[in-house]
């Protein structure tokens, strides 16, 4: 039995953003590989920076509205699943904390948006509404948060 498709996009994201490395965007590479996670921890407990969480979010839907059928015994749900992003970082004697942060959100947004359909397993992955970056507060350590919307059918048996 196969992954709940929920499951399988997120698992893409995750290999997706470990895949960020060598030279980046802006013509360098990360002081360390980004670790990637599923698991929520406080910037306070990141082992090492870049540090990136994967995890879903609540504003995840399945309009019904949108199912359709698919012969006598199938329907297709679209899920709007919502994915939220976070960014750690920390600054250094020659990079601030506000330039890691640019540089993160910069290539997490490339990465995922360049990946569209996550290998052909999604309809498509764009911006969410939600985002925020702290205010300078955990300097020299900083952190952000993209919501991303990924867009998938699933088809399952009705009876």
């Amino acid at each position: 039995m196969a992954e709940p498709v929920r499951e399988i996009a997120l698992a893409k994201i995750v290999e997706k953003l470990a895949g960020m490395t060598g030279t980046r965007p802006w013509g360098g590479p990360y002081r360390n590989n980004p670790r990637v996670s599923r698991e929520f921890r406080h910037i306070t407990q990141a082992p090492e920076f870049p540090y990136l969480i994967v995890l879903e979010g609540s504003n995840t839907k399945i309009p019904l509205d949108e199912q359709r059928s698919k012969g006598a015994t199938l329907t297709v749900y679209t899920h709007r699943m919502s994915v939220l992003t976070f960014g750690y970082v920390s600054g250094d004697r020659e990079t601030t904390r506000s330039t890691w942060l640019q540089r993160l959100w910069d290539d997490v947004a490339r990465t995922l948006l360049k990946a569209n359909t996550l290998d052909g397993t999604v309809r498509s992955i764009d911006f969410g509404e939600e985002f925020e970056v702290d205010e300078g507060e955990l300097e020299p350590k900083g952190a952000f948060l993209q919501e991303f919307i990924v867009e998938m059918d699933d088809e399952m048996e009705v009876v």
